[in-house]
């Protein structure tokens, strides 16, 4: 492929993505991430909350391994009710706020499996003291 060409498929003006541009805004959005984490996780103050998110995302993780190995790929929808349903529940009834998820879909999805890793790291409450979240209920994690 000739450079010209090849420099074509990285331009705007040839209706291409522009590489540096895109490169650029992947660093917005992680720092725009990092901004998010502790936001997410102030509301998920409460430790029955957290613990009800990770036991849907725990599952839905678990399920999703289930159909790529069976190939049933009919029945992805169960993964997003394993996953969501615990954790709508939990902020209608016991942390009593708005799920993140309707807030920034993505980063509340990359947020929701980075608190499901520390927690089962036993990292997470290391992150809700870094950034002064308190553990307001008697189940800790």
């Amino acid at each position: 492929m000739a450079v010209s060409k090849l420099y074509s498929l990285t331009t705007l003006e040839y209706g291409r993505v522009d590489v540096a541009s895109t490169l650029q805004d992947a660093g917005t959005a992680m720092k725009e991430y990092e901004e998010f984490w502790p936001h997410f996780l102030c509301n998920h103050s409460k430790p029955a909350t957290r613990n009800l998110h990770v036991f849907g995302t725990t599952l839905a993780a678990g399920f999703l391994v289930y159909i790529f190995i069976t190939n049933s790929w009919l029945q992805i929808w169960v993964v997003l009710v394993l996953g969501y349903v615990p954790a709508w529940f939990s902020h209608k009834f016991i942390e009593g706020n708005t799920p993140t998820t309707f807030e920034a879909p993505f980063f509340a999805l990359f947020a929701d499996i980075e608190m499901t890793v520390k927690w089962w790291t036993s990292r997470l409450r290391r992150e809700l003291v870094k950034h002064g979240v308190e553990e307001t209920d008697f189940m800790k994690n």
